[in-house]
C-alpha cells in the first residue's frame, strides 16, 4: 500500500507577510516527501531588522510576534530561547492568529517548551482551519481517523480534507486519495522531532520540529512481505530494504562492509526483526530461494507473533487449515522433530487446534527446551511468566531466558525488558537501555515498544510522552496491538471530561 509522508515545518511561510500566509512548495519524492518553504519578512536580518521586529511585537503585531517567537526556537537571529518563544507565540495565538495558531499545536505535538498535550493542539489546529489554513484542515482530518484524540468519523475526515482539497492544497488530495483507497483504516498521527531543510539553507544542520503524518492500513509493510514474489524482496537494494524491514542502522554489517540485501535479512532475524521473520517464513512457505519447509514457515510466523506483529497468527491459521500440513506436523512430531514440536504448542497456545490440551503443551515445550530448542524455551519461559498453563513464576522465566541468552537475541531482550518493567535488574538500567537501543535500531518490535514504555514512565530517560507517543505509533504500524493499547493508555490518562473527547 503506498504511503504519504508530510512533514510540515512548525514555522509556516510568510510569502505575503502581511497577509500571514502559509503557502508551500511541495517537492515529490517517490510520493513520500513535502518540504515546505521558509520566507521570513526580514530575511537577512541584520540587527536593525532585529530591532523593528520587536517593536512591532512589542507594539502588539500578531506577524511580528509569530516571527520573533519563530527566531526566538530556531535561534534565527537571536539566541535561542525557548521560554520566549513561547511567551510571543501565545501573543499571537490570542490574537488568533492561524500561522501562530497551527505552530502552537505543533509544539504542543512535540513538547516543544510547552507539555505534550494533543488534546489542546485540537483546538488551536482548529481556530486555524476555522481561518481557512489548509494544513490545519487536513490535520483535523486526520484527527477524525486517527480514534484516539476523537472517536473515529470517516465522514467528518473527508469532510475536512475535502476543505483543503478546496483550496488547492496538494498534500491534502494525496491523502483523501490514500483515505479513499483503504477506505479509511488506520491513520497514524505522529508529532515527532526531525530533521527538515530551509529552502535558502542547503547545509540541512538545522533540526526543526516537525509534525508527521502517514497513513497506513493495519497490515501494510508486512503484507506487502509476505506477497512478495520469487526474489523480488532480495533484489531491493540495501538503503530500501533497511526501509522495509524499519531498520535504523546495522553499523556491524556497514563496517565489514556486507551490505547485500540477504546479509540484512539474516541480521534481521537475528534480532527479532518481525518483519525480517516473517519473510523468512514466507521464504520456507513458498521455496523462494530455498527448499519449501511448512513446519519452519509455521515456526518463523509464530515468533514473529510473538515479536509483536499480532496479525502474524494469520498466517500460522492458514497452515493449520490444511489437513495435508497437520498430517505433516503430527509426523514430524513422531520422529521427534523439536520444531514440529514448538509448532503444535503454538497452536495449542492460539486455540487453532484442539486435538492436544494445554497441560499437554507445556510438557512438548518442556522436552523441546531440554534438548536444546531456543524458541521452546523462550515461549515455555513467556508460560512462566504469564502464568498460562502453569502457575505463574517468573524466576522461572528468566532462569529459562537465561538459558537461552548464549544463543538468542530474543531472550536477552526478554530479560532487559522485564528489568524495564520492574526496575528490579541486576545489571544496571542503562545496560538494558542501551541493548534495547540497539535492538531497536536492529529492528526489534519489541525493543520499541519497551523504549516507548522507558519514555512514557521516565525509566531510566527524563520522562518525555511525546517521545512515548512517537515510538508507539511507529510500533503500532509495524501491527503491534500491544503498543496500541499502550497508545490509548498514554492518550486517556490526559484525556479532559469534555464530550468532545470521549471515545465511543
Amino acid at each position: 500500500m503506498n504511503r504519504i509522508l508530510l512533514s510540515l515545518l512548525i514555522f509556516c511561510s510568510f510569502v505575503s507577510y502581511a497577509q500571514d500566509s502559509t503557502k508551500s512548495k511541495v517537492i515529490k519524492n517517490n510520493f513520500t516527501s513535502f518540504v515546505p518553504m521558509i520566507t521570513f519578512k526580514y530575511p537577512e536580518f541584520s540587527i536593525a531588522d532585529g530591532y523593528y521586529l520587536v517593536k512591532e511585537a512589542n507594539e502588539g503585531k500578531a506577524a511580528s510576534q509569530h516571527e520573533l517567537a519563530i527566531r526566538y526556537l530556531l535561534g534565527k537571529g537571536f539566541e535561542k530561547d525557548t521560554a520566549k518563544a513561547v511567551i510571543w507565540i501565545k501573543r499571537a495565538v490570542e490574537k488568533k492568529l492561524p500561522a501562530a495558531c497551527f505552530n502552537y499545536g505543533i509544539m504542543l505535538l512535540n513538547k516543544a517548551g510547552v507539555e505534550w498535550n494533543p488534546f489542546d493542539a485540537y483546538k488551536y489546529f482548529l481556530i486555524a482551519a476555522g481561518k481557512q489554513m489548509p494544513e490545519a484542515q487536513m490535520i483535523i482530518g486526520l484527527f477524525y481517523l486517527d480514534n484516539l484524540i476523537l472517536t473515529r468519523n470517516l465522514n467528518k475526515a473527508v469532510e475536512w480534507i475535502n476543505k483543503a482539497v478546496k483550496l488547492k492544497y496538494k498534500p491534502a488530495e494525496e491523502l483523501l486519495a490514500e483515505v479513499k483507497e483503504n477506505e479509511g483504516r488506520f491513520i497514524d498521527l505522529s508529532g515527532l522531532v526531525s530533521k527538515t531543510r530551509d529552502e535558502n539553507d542547503n547545509s540541512g544542520s538545522e533540526k526543526d520540529f516537525s509534525f508527521e503524518l502517514t497513513t497506513t492500513g493495519n497490515d501494510s509493510l508486512n503484507k506487502a512481505i509476505e506477497e512478495v514474489k520469487e526474489g523480488e524482496l532480495l533484489k531491493k537494494s540495501y538503503t530500501d530494504l533497511k526501509k522495509i524491514l524499519n531498520i535504523k542502522n546495522n553499523d556491524m554489517l556497514e563496517h565489514s562492509g556486507d551490505t547485500t540485501s540477504n546479509a540484512l535479512i539474516q541480521q534481521g532475524i537475528k534480532w527479532g526483526n518481525p518483519e525480517a521473520v516473517i519473510f523468512n517464513g514466507s521464504n520456507s512457505e513458498k521455496g523462494i530461494s530455498k527448499n519449501k519447509d511448512l513446519i519452519n514457515a509455521a515456526s518463523n510466523y509464530f515468533r514473529a507473533y510473538r515479536l509483536g506483529v499480532n496479525r502474524a497468527a494469520n498466517l500460522l491459521f492458514k497452515l493449520t487449515t490444511d489437513q495435508a500440513f497437520i498430517e505433516l506436523l503430527n509426523k514430524s512430531m513422531d520422529k521427534g522433530n523439536l520444531e514440529a514440536i514448538y509448532v503444535w504448542s503454538a497452536i495449542i497456545a492460539l486455540d487453532y487446534n484442539s486435538k492436544f490440551t494445554e497441560g499437554q503443551s507445556i510438557e512438548f515445550l518442556k522436552k523441546a527446551s531440554e534438548k536444546g530448542h531456543v524458541q521452546s524455551a523462550i515461549e515455555l519461559g513467556l508460560c512462566y511468566y504469564n502464568g498460562r498453563g502453569v502457575e505463574q513464576n517468573r524466576e522461572k522465566a528468566i532462569e529459562l531466558w537465561n538459558n537461552a541468552a548464549a544463543g538468542s537475541e530474543d531472550a536477552k531482550l526478554r530479560i532487559a525488558f522485564h528489568n524495564v518493567l520492574t526496575k528490579e535488574s541486576s545489571s544496571s538500567l542503562k545496560q538494558d537501555y542501551d541493548y534495547l537501543l540497539n535492538a531497536y535500531n536492529k529492528g526489534s518490535l519489541l525493543a520499541q515498544t519497551a523504549l516507548a514504555y522507558c519514555y512514557e514512565k521516565g525509566i531510566f530517560v527524563k520522562q518525555n510522552k511525546a517521545e512515548a507517543n512517537k515510538y508507539y505509533r511507529e510500533a503500532v504500524k509495524r501491527g503491534s496491538e500491544t503498543a496500541m493499547n499502550s497508545l490509548k493508555r498514554l492518550y486517556d490518562e490526559l484525556r479532559p471530561s469534555d464530550d468532545l473527547f470521549k471515545i465511543y
